[in-house]
């Protein structure tokens, strides 16, 4: 018996599947791809991120709240049946024992955005809709690629 007739195993990596591969072509186009990826993600980073992201807008809304504006605000949403609603479905949630442990974002959520801003005014938008297009084409027609 030579060597040919020895049937053998070859371990390879797993190709990704159609969505990893749209997801990671989405977050080579641009920061906003990125995004898209984070949030899409089904494990703990997006958990983890979102843990955080609530816990910062929550701070900052508390922190506004002590403000004029913020008080004259509160005093108008205190009143609010959707207000009460949201609380409630919040407690039913028990979201507080959610977020209870969760790192508040190093930057305010206010400053957060303002760089979102900025970065998606240096974004190419038409070209990035333009690939997101020729994507959804090539998924209509069951042949997505990656660049």
């Amino acid at each position: 018996m030579n060597g040919a007739e020895i049937p053998r195993l070859v371990a390879r990596e797993v190709p990704p599947a159609l969505h990893e591969r749209v997801l990671l072509e989405l977050a080579s186009a641009n920061p906003v791809g990125a995004l898209w990826l984070l949030l899409a993600d089904s494990g703990g980073v997006a958990r983890t991120a979102l843990r955080s992201l609530l816990r910062s807008l929550i701070d900052e809304g508390r922190r506004y709240a002590e403000t004029p504006d913020g008080a004259r605000w509160r005093e108008l949403l205190e009143q609010a049946p959707a207000v009460h609603n949201g609380w409630l479905l919040w407690n039913h949630a028990n979201l507080d024992f959610y977020l209870r442990n969760a790192v508040p974002l190093a930057d305010s959520p206010a400053a957060v955005m303002l760089d979102a801003w900025s970065e998606l005014g240096r974004v190419d938008v038409a070209s990035w809709l333009a690939d997101m297009s020729r994507l959804a084409s090539e998924l209509d027609a069951g042949r997505a690629t990656t660049a």
